[in-house]
């Protein structure tokens, strides 16, 4: 018997040498949790792409039959909804993912920076809300054009509204006018 196990052991030391050669004769699957992650990205995908207006949609997607299963996506709800999701997810497996996921991060970064945009008019509105007189200089410094009789009149009318708890007419009067001054520029 032990003359068995030398020889045994002799072979495995032969097999230790050619290491690389029974590694490339297993098959390695893929890790599924790796697999589930990236199901899951493509499923947000198709959920961004129901969301997403018809117009904005057919500019990305070229296939007919995914862009009317994402229009029928529009008109489902609750379980259904889900059930199509998962459809579109595998049907957009099918496309190349890459392309598709870096156009709809350049339109959520397009979005970002519209709310960053808007974000700023309402802290420049408060500003000026706020009656901060030299906000208000440096405002018709940038902006010549701007009706200063206008605006001081909007400012005048949006602390009375927001004294008497009315609703904010005036100050969005003030962000629309804002917001096509910087636009114009």
């Amino acid at each position: 018997m032990d003359t068995n196990f030398n020889q045994f052991s002799d072979e495995y030391d032969e097999d230790d040498e050619d290491d690389e050669s029974i590694e490339n004769q297993y098959v390695i699957r893929p890790n599924k949790s790796a697999l589930k992650r990236e199901h899951v990205k493509i499923q947000n995908q198709a959920e961004a792409l129901i969301q997403m207006p018809v117009s904005k949609m057919e500019k990305l997607i070229e296939d007919e039959n995914l862009q009317h299963q994402i229009v029928i996506g529009k008109k489902m709800k609750g379980s259904a909804y889900k059930r199509h999701i998962k459809h579109l997810a595998n049907l957009l497996s099918s496309l190349d993912n890459e392309l598709l996921s870096q156009l709809l991060m350049d339109d959520k970064e397009k979005q970002a920076e519209l709310n960053r945009h808007f974000q700023r008019l309402e802290v420049m509105r408060d500003k000026l809300i706020s009656q901060n007189e030299d906000f208000l200089n440096e405002l018709w410094q940038q902006f010549p054009q701007l009706d200063r009789q206008q605006l001081r009149n909007l400012i005048r009318q949006a602390l009375r509204e927001k004294e008497t708890e009315k609703p904010p007419k005036a100050s969005r009067l003030i962000f629309k006018l804002l917001r096509e001054q910087l636009e114009d520029e």
